[in-house]
């Protein structure tokens, strides 16, 4: 319950991380109106069914937070309307059938890897995601954002606005959103000239042209990127689908590695091919200290 979370922040002075799952909206305002008294250096809100207004009261404690290095939300719902969304919450006292990562049915008091919110519907609010980008633009703590399998898919651009002018974030994981392709451009040209960011995993669904040059482009022209991971696959569960991507796309994104003297790993599951191996031989020929996977 809320008065409970917020007793337990408030009245554990020393308390610095915080890992919870299956918060729901007005939980994660309860939580985020404690933090103004005790802040934390780390939370971890796995599979939780936050919304939009869960994810705009957490943004809006981010932006005027200053001691949060690490924010979590794997697997969590942001971008459905809350009113929809606690419509749907499940009953706490009963188990519910879920499926692990790898798939097996289970019994279980929570959810391990299924969301509550509609992947992909068309009734989407994304203020929260808009919040957390003007979030990222003030604080100067936050150095690593996980916001796996949140159904992203469309709303980027908001992130994007944000990490054009954040300067502390090191880690960013975005994998199993189903990125578009303009998704993935906007992306891109921020992180091409952000200042610090060193970890980036992604998804980039059917990798076209636009998308495989914005990301050569931010090969080519970022500093500080050491880890690019491009995931295997997109989707989550039965939905998961090997990203497709033409041999021309899967070239100039390993060509492009070779321009970036700080990439010290490339991670590009299933989108190399024929016609790609001249590419990756000259890559390992000139940087012979990368690691590739």
């Amino acid at each position: 319950s809320e008065p409970l979370l917020t007793h337990l922040v408030r009245s554990l002075p020393c308390l610095q991380e915080l890992h919870a799952e299956l918060v729901h909206p007005h939980l994660a305002a309860a939580l985020a109106t404690a933090l103004r008294v005790q802040p934390l250096i780390l939370i971890d809100l796995l599979h939780s069914f936050l919304g939009a207004e869960g994810l705009s009261a957490l943004a809006t404690q981010l932006s005027n937070d200053s001691t949060m290095t690490s924010l979590n939300l794997e697997y969590c719902d942001v971008c459905s309307p809350s009113q929809a969304l606690c419509s749907r919450l499940p009953d706490p006292a009963q188990p519910l059938r879920t499926h692990s990562l790898r798939g097996e049915p289970q019994e279980s008091l929570c959810l391990s890897s299924t969301r509550i919110g509609p992947a992909g519907s068309t009734t989407r609010d994304p203020n929260g995601v808009l919040l957390l980008g003007r979030a990222l633009q003030r604080n100067t703590t936050l150095t690593s954002l996980c916001l796996r399998a949140c159904d992203l898919s469309g709303c980027l651009r908001f992130l994007a606005q944000g990490l054009r002018h954040n300067t502390k974030l090191t880690s960013l994981n975005l994998e199993e959103n189903s990125l578009t392709s303009a998704d993935v451009v906007s992306l891109c040209e921020a992180i091409a000239a952000h200042p610090a960011m060193a970890r980036l995993d992604i998804d980039p669904g059917d990798l076209d042209d636009a998308a495989a040059a914005a990301i050569a482009s931010m090969l080519a022209n970022s500093t500080t990127l050491s880890s690019l991971v491009l995931s295997t696959f997109t989707g989550s569960g039965s939905t998961k689908q090997h990203i497709r991507a033409s041999p021309a796309s899967a070239r100039i994104i390993i060509s492009a590695a070779q321009t970036c003297a700080s990439l010290e790993e490339l991670v590009a599951h299933d989108i190399t091919g024929k016609g790609c191996c001249d590419v990756i031989a000259a890559l390992i020929a000139n940087r012979p200290g990368i690691q590739l996977d």
